[in-house]
């Protein structure tokens, strides 16, 4: 348990340390399988039989003993028992008079106040046994000390001292042997760079503490923990979920129930990241279970605060408070004070969603008393922030301005920065000082893009915040322009939005034309064609209506939950093949008829926002009873740029249609006949085509020929992965030990040259809404790869249907733009008996160049 441990029990005397030494070996041997408890129970005994002996007693054998107590009871996260056993124990040890025991405990006492948040307390304690400033570090019991200082000083902000401890106790310790010691020196390095947003710095230092940790015996399990949670901080979610996996994986190995809850907890919060809300509260829940079991209070607080988190995710405040309260009655009982004004402060969140202003405010107040106290300026800063939002959703919008400025001038970080700015902005806008609430929120926009502009390409990533908090600072900014009559800046913000996000996951291959112009676009629109943004807020769904002459702002009075529902029940009577009159016209009455003054009939490009993109605008109804497919030739754009981008691309000439039809998945449940007659009716109406289809039809064969297609068709199942949008695929014929899957991670690495993508399988349109309202799937994929335009489908589709549609598609590209000739495939079907509910005809639609 340490050097100070073996220095005490070795001074317990005669036969106090021989009626005690087969306990503390087997207090060892239960720390080291995880079963603290247990350990503690043994060493209560002792510590009661010890008490008996008075004639042979030591003050080092107390203190010795005293010291393992305490060691295990912060080890449970009973920290304010174990201070009180480990302060017995310096009492002992000053009356000794040994140096090193007392500079031990004065380390130990030091590190369980860091436990509690007391750092100020904690500095003041290691201060004692660092080097006066400038000196340098010479011993073991300084390197220790100063990792610990590094910690203090960096929860406190004070991240200048926090490079100069970390500098000191690396020098030391990369001349000398302790491995550990500069494994977590590295480890506290990357986690320094991280909270100044310098993410790639914190990657590297991350990377030399696993290479020195895999060369010895270091444990991987606490480095893996915070790599997950560096990686998630960048938003490399796949990578951080990999990382809790390893770490619960290698956790079960050894079998130690703290590292096992440790590791289910980094896997929560990976899961947790990418979306994936039941898992993340699965694993949190098993390690609740097992931090209960083993009587880990302070881990069992901090599960308590992970599921109250999901709850919110999942819109259940309710329940969140519930379980927020178990963590704050755990987090006082312990002395957790940082801790436990994390939870007053989610406490606060959850109530703001409740639209209990007055009692977030309360929970805030509580949490920014604690973070005064100890002199954590980034918590000041943060719940400054959260006060002013709900002084203003109170009308209290002066004490809302004092407040966001004060918050403003404690910011350390950019994930406090962009909140205050945030923050200035709500209040300001309520204040209707319309152009201080712009500038505000541009600077918020401004920080959190510059903060994810430092990240790779090509990664499924977050910027600080969640998903809801990002998109209100540019929903907030849209509107405060609106309000102010600025239509096309807030054209430009909405479509800032967007863009930028989509170049990031699409790849560095995503050409961008810089901020579009309205002039760009309308050139781009040509003397026929409008396109339709929408953006959607909490409160109301805008929609910039741009046409050749002139674009028009309409603000739709329909709030994102209702037009949530009524987008379900229109999916839900497609899904079923129910009459769609109802929840069609609707939808429409909502969305689209009020823009009818604004958008004349003929072709239209739409560029969805939100539940939007799950919408077949196509089959949407008329109050006269016609789909919408029957008025307008209806194509899709991600972007305002993203469309002129595609228009200005150049299409290549020549080349050859390629078909991939009814790949062979050794499964006869999964063969789709009418696919492989649809690739056979394509060939024959097709020049140059190239054809593979069952066993033929597989991985390798796609790698190789897709670069050189100028058309492709792909007759095939495929497989949504909604958590993991990279590992969405294509499903085509097993080839050797190569499982045939073609991964969306496949696709964006590739550069492709053709002008048209058919993916005729099902949901291969869909993916999942990630941050910025980028919707990864198969259909991105392919565009990031370069393909100008795709047909893709939002819905499991019918076979016999579907190769009747995609052969009339090809059946009229000849002579046809590609958005008309879909319309017409579509069009022909809707006059069929067959196939004229709109299941069958409305789920696919074309993105990208129209013609």
């Amino acid at each position: 348990m340490g050097a100070l441990w073996a220095i005490l029990v070795s001074s317990v005397p005669g036969r106090a340390f021989g009626s005690a030494e087969s306990a503390f070996h087997e207090a060892d041997r239960l720390v080291a399988a995880g079963q603290t408890g247990a350990a503690l129970t043994v060493l209560d005994r002792v510590a009661k039989q010890n008490a008996g002996l008075r004639n042979v007693r030591s003050p080092e054998g107390d203190a010795g003993i005293l010291h393992r107590q305490a060691t295990c009871r912060a080890r449970l996260g009973h920290y304010r028992k174990a201070l009180e056993l480990e302060r017995l124990a310096l009492s002992i040890v000053l009356g000794v008079g040994d140096r090193t025991l007392i500079d031990g405990s004065v380390q130990a006492i030091a590190d369980i106040l860091s436990y509690q948040g007391d750092y100020l307390a904690a500095k003041r304690l290691l201060a004692k046994l660092l080097p006066r400033h400038g000196s340098a570090i010479t011993k073991p019991a300084q390197a220790q000390a100063a990792l610990s200082m590094t910690t203090v000083v960096g929860s406190m902000g004070h991240f200048g001292e926090q490079k100069r401890f970390l500098d000191g106790a690396l020098r030391y310790l990369e001349k000398g042997s302790d491995l550990g010691g500069l494994v977590w020196a590295l480890a506290l390095m990357a986690s320094y760079h991280q909270s100044l947003g310098e993410f790639e710095q914190g990657l590297g230092w991350m990377e030399r503490a696993m290479a020195r940790a895999r060369s010895s015996d270091v444990d991987l399990v606490p480095l893996l923990i915070i790599k997950c949670g560096l990686l998630t901080s960048v938003g490399r979610l796949e990578e951080a979920l990999a990382a809790g996996q390893r770490a619960l994986e290698l956790a079960r190995q050894a079998g130690i129930p703290k590292q096992i809850a440790a590791g289910l907890g980094a896997l929560g919060a990976g899961l947790f990241s990418i979306g994936d809300v039941t898992g993340a509260e699965r694993s949190f829940r098993e390690a609740l279970e097992i931090n209960q079991r083993i009587g880990a209070d302070d881990e069992t607080a901090h599960q308590f605060y992970n599921l109250a988190r999901v709850a919110m995710a999942q819109r259940d405040p309710q329940r969140a408070l519930a379980l927020l309260e178990g963590s704050l009655a755990l987090q006082e009982a312990c002395g957790q004070e940082i801790a436990g004004a994390l939870s007053l402060s989610a406490d606060g969140e959850a109530r703001t969603m409740r639209r209990e202003f007055g009692l977030a405010l309360t929970a805030h107040h509580r949490a920014l008393a604690v973070y005064e106290r100890l002199g954590e300026r980034s918590g000041m800063a943060i719940e400054n922030a959260f006060i002013a939002t709900n002084l203003a959703e109170l009308g209290r919008t002066r004490e809302a301005i004092a407040t966001a400025r004060k918050a403003d001038r404690l910011v350390i970080d950019p994930d406090v920065t962009w909140r205050a700015h945030f923050a200035s902005g709500v209040a300001l806008h309520k204040a209707r000082r319309l152009d201080e609430a712009k500038v505000a929120l541009v600077r918020a926009v401004d920080v959190l893009e510059s903060v994810r502009a430092g990240v790779h390409a090509r990664e499924l990533r977050t910027s600080f915040g969640s998903l809801e908090e990002r998109s209100r600072v540019y929903e907030c900014l849209v509107t405060v322009l609106l309000d102010a009559g600025a239509m096309e800046q807030a054209f430009q913000v909405a479509e800032r939005f967007r863009a930028r996000s989509l170049k990031e996951i699409l790849s560095e291959k995503w050409k961008s034309t810089g901020p579009v112009t309205l002039d760009q676009l309308r050139a781009a629109l040509g003397p026929d064609r409008s396109l339709v943004e929408f953006f959607g807020t909490r409160d109301e769904l805008v929609a910039f209506v741009v046409n050749p002459g002139s674009m028009r702002v309409v603000r739709l009075p329909i709030s994102e939950a209702r037009l949530r529902d009524l987008v379900t029940v229109f999916r839900l009577d497609l899904a079923q093949v129910a009459d769609v009159s109802d929840s069609g016209r609707v939808l429409h009455r909502e969305i689209l008829a009020p823009l009818q003054a604004a958008l004349p009939p003929g072709r239209w490009t739409i560029v969805p926002h939100g539940c939007l993109h799950y919408v077949p605008f196509a089959a949407l109804r008329e109050e006269s009873g016609r789909y919408l497919a029957e008025r307008a030739t209806i194509s899709y754009a991600p972007s305002a740029e993203g469309f002129v981008t595609a228009r200005q691309a150049r299409t290549s000439g020549g080349g050859f249609t390629l078909v991939f039809a009814n790949p062979d998945l050794d499964d006869p449940s999964l063969d789709l006949p009418h696919a492989e007659q649809e690739g056979d009716q394509v060939v024959r109406s097709a020049s140059q085509t190239r054809l593979f289809k069952r066993k033929a039809a597989t991985r390798r064969r796609f790698l190789v020929e897709v670069p050189r297609a100028s058309r492709i068709l792909l007759s095939c199942h495929a497989d949504l992965d909604v958590y993991r949008p990279m590992e969405s695929a294509l499903r085509l014929a097993p080839d050797g030990g190569d499982d045939g899957r073609v991964r969306v991670a496949d696709l964006m690495g590739m550069s492709l040259r053709a002008n048209l993508a058919v993916l005729s399988a099902c949901q291969t349109g869909l993916g999942r809404m990630l941050r910025g309202d980028e919707l990864v799937g198969l259909s991105r994929a392919f565009q990031g790869a370069g393909v100008q335009t795709v047909v893709a489908s939002l819905w499991s589709v019918a076979d016999a249907s579907t190769a009747e549609l995609v052969a009339r598609f090809f059946g009229e590209l000849g002579s046809r733009p590609a958005d008309e000739a879909l319309r017409q495939a579509q069009l022909q079907l809707i006059r069929s008996k067959r196939w004229a509910h709109p299941f069958h005809w409305a789920a696919f639609t074309l993105s990208g160049r129209p013609d």
